[in-house]
């Protein structure tokens, strides 16, 4: 099985992996925060608190086969899991809109189960995500630092 490209690792040893490695880009996170950590965090924490809600509605949205508004919802949720790096979840939000799109409510029901499974997943890991935030964070700055003091 090739390393899979949603979660930046070999899905073959996740288990293995910390939690954090397999939902959040932590890289990809303190650089859209311009290295700030505390607002990396504030962005993480933001997310995580709106993630049920989000998967609530687009259960809704799809069980009336509301395909305009499930469309719109599942955009904002690619877009708001790819701005925290969750590169996973934004993957799933992403084949739900295109199901959306279609409106075929068939590949809509499995993509949300999916991604509905997932988020819960996701959602149970999230309490040790941003201790790693702050070990990736030494490790970006220490990238940073030597970058520019190579061009120097």
């Amino acid at each position: 099985m090739a390393p899979n490209a949603a979660f930046d690792i070999d899905t073959r040893n996740a288990e293995r992996v910390p939690a954090t490695e397999r939902w959040i880009n932590a890289r990809d996170l303190i650089d859209r925060c311009m290295g700030n950590l505390n607002l990396a965090n504030r962005v993480l924490a933001r997310f995580r608190s709106g993630l049920d809600e989000a998967v609530q509605q687009l259960e809704q949205m799809v069980e009336a086969a509301d395909w305009g508004q499930a469309c719109i919802r599942s955009h904002r949720l690619r877009g708001e899991a790819g701005n925290v790096g969750c590169r996973h979840l934004a993957e799933l939000a992403s084949q739900l809109e295109g199901a959306c799109v279609r409106g075929d409510g068939e590949s809509a029901r499995s993509s949300l189960k999916a991604l509905a499974k997932a988020c819960g997943e996701f959602q149970q890991a999230a309490p040790s995500l941003p201790d790693v935030h702050a070990e990736s964070a030494k490790k970006t700055n220490a990238i940073l630092h030597a970058t520019f003091r190579s061009r120097e």
